[in-house]
Order: C-alpha cells, then sequence, then structure tokens
C-alpha cells in the first residue's frame, strides 16, 4: 500500500514539475506583452522631444553643426548598445536641423546617420520596420521648415518605433532597442541645448519654457522605467542604475529650478553628458 501511494505521489511529482516550465513561459509571454502594450500606450504622447525642438528656435538660439553628431567614421567601431544609443541621437539631429532649415544636414543626419545605424543593427527587415519613404524625404527637403513636413518625420519615427515594439512581443530585446534610442534622444538634447543657452539669457519665458520641456522629456523616460518596475532583468537591460546616475541629478535640477537655470546649472549639466556622449560619439580609428 505504501508503495502505491510512494509511486503516485512521484506521479503526481513529476508531472507538476513538468508543469512548471510551460506556466514560467506563459507568464514570460504575457508579461513581455504587458510591457508592450503599455509602451505602445505612452508614445503619443511621451516621445516629445522630439516635438519640443521648436522651442529652440523659439527661445532665439541657433543652429550649430559642430555640436551635433558627426555621420563619417563614428559608427564602424560601434557596439550595439552603442548604436541604439545613435539611433536617438541622429533623430534629435534630424529635427534640429529641419528646424534651421539645414538640408544638406537634415539629409546626412538621416540618411547616413540614423539609417546606416539601423542598418547595421540589422532591424530593418528584420525587425518589421518600415525605413523612411525616399519621396517623403524630398518633401521634407523641399521645406524643411513647414510644420506637416515635420509632421512627416515625427510619425515616420513613431511607426517606426511602434513597429519594432510589436515584433518585441516575439523578441522581448527590441525592448531595449526603443528604451536605448530614447535615452539617446534625450543625451543629445540636453547636450546641444545646454552649449547653445551657455552664453545666453536664461531668465527669458521662452528660454525657461525650453528647459521645462526637457524636463518633460526626462519625465517621460522615468515613466518608461517605471514600465520594468521590480523587474530584475528587464531594469538590467535598460541599464535602469547606471541612467539613474546621469538623468536624476540632472532631473532634480531642473524639476526644482522650475526651468530657471543658472550659468552653473549648464556647466553641472554638460559634466553630467558629456562623458556620457563623447564614448558613443567618437571617431573610429
Amino acid at each position: 500500500m505504501s508503495r502505491r501511494i510512494f509511486s503516485l505521489t512521484f506521479a503526481v511529482a513529476i508531472i507538476l514539475l513538468a508543469a512548471v516550465p510551460a506556466r514560467t513561459q506563459e507568464d514570460k509571454v504575457a508579461k513581455i506583452n504587458q510591457y508592450v502594450d503599455q509602451f505602445l500606450a505612452m508614445i503619443p504622447k511621451d516621445y516629445e522631444l522630439m516635438r519640443k525642438v521648436q522651442l529652440i528656435k523659439d527661445a532665439d538660439l541657433t543652429y550649430q553643426n559642430s555640436l551635433t553628431v558627426s555621420v563619417s567614421d563614428v559608427l564602424d567601431c560601434k557596439n550595439k548598445g552603442e548604436m541604439r544609443l545613435l539611433l536617438g541621437m541622429y533623430i534629435f539631429d534630424s529635427n534640429y536641423a529641419m528646424l534651421f532649415d539645414k538640408r544638406k544636414e537634415l539629409q546626412e543626419s538621416w540618411e547616413f546617420g540614423f539609417h546606416s545605424a539601423m542598418e547595421k543593427l540589422a532591424l530593418q527587415g528584420e525587425a518589421g520596420v518600415a525605413m523612411f519613404p525616399a519621396a517623403d524625404l524630398k518633401t521634407i527637403i523641399e521645406d524643411p521648415t513647414n510644420p506637416e513636413h515635420r509632421l512627416i518625420l515625427i510619425r515616420d519615427i513613431n511607426s517606426q518605433v511602434e513597429a519594432i515594439l510589436k515584433q518585441a512581443r516575439e523578441k522581448p530585446e527590441f525592448l531595449e532597442v526603443v528604451v536605448d534610442e530614447f535615452y539617446g534622444t534625450i543625451i543629445e538634447g540636453l547636450y546641444v541645448i545646454c552649449n547653445l543657452a551657455l552664453n545666453e539669457d536664461l531668465s527669458g519665458t521662452k528660454m525657461v519654457a525650453l528647459f521645462n520641456g526637457l524636463q518633460q522629456s526626462l519625465g517621460g523616460y522615468a515613466k518608461v522605467e517605471a514600465i520594468f518596475a521590480g523587474d530584475e532583468y528587464f531594469e538590467g537591460m535598460i541599464k535602469k542604475g547606471e541612467r539613474a546616475k546621469v538623468l536624476n541629478p540632472i532631473n532634480t535640477l531642473l524639476e526644482t529650478s522650475g526651468g530657471k537655470l543658472k550659468v552653473e546649472d549648464m556647466k553641472k549639466i554638460l559634466s553630467i553628458i558629456e562623458p556620457v556622449r563623447s564614448q558613443v560619439v567618437r571617431k573610429c580609428k
């Protein structure tokens, strides 16, 4: 009798153990789908730094090509993580050039920067990403300052992000692509804007609006990080702890000042941003 009980117990245990991996896999899939759904819901309202580029011009700042990322001798020596950050940096630079009617610089940042980085990451096709149509780029270059033409770029970027996120249901690593791209956009935006503002009057209402816009973008990134809160694997994947050391002090500075920054604040932000950016944008030897 005891042998029969032992045999039944052992058989039940084997069945239960066999079911655990399947349950775990189902939970993993459900969690990834939840992350993707949350991320997709946030894109229209939180992927905002590109739209806020207009505030640069409103604050009477100028275009300085020397502040943007080079499109030559940069990509070939970069690892995948650095390449993903460059995607975001080239997105900012493209919008920055478009805002000031810099057609040559727009085309270079978009085609030789962003697109080349996408191709090197092997995301085209594999990730289901719809690459930017040549006809649309031609339309933008004809009149880059036209708000409707700028919307073409913004909508295309959003459609690419959505395409990558949808692929993340099957390949979770694509979540990392979108988060890194967003982070790269913020790093480049902070670098360019703080450098432009160093020698300007920081007290004007439009300058304050510009820095408040930056703070809102940092808040948007924090909301993205919050999607993965408590998930050690994904928090590690998006380098939450490492990036908190970069963004948290900047966010605190922008938030507590209400956008009313001083020159020393600009220098402090740049001292935090520049080491991160310089590693990514360095020229290949």
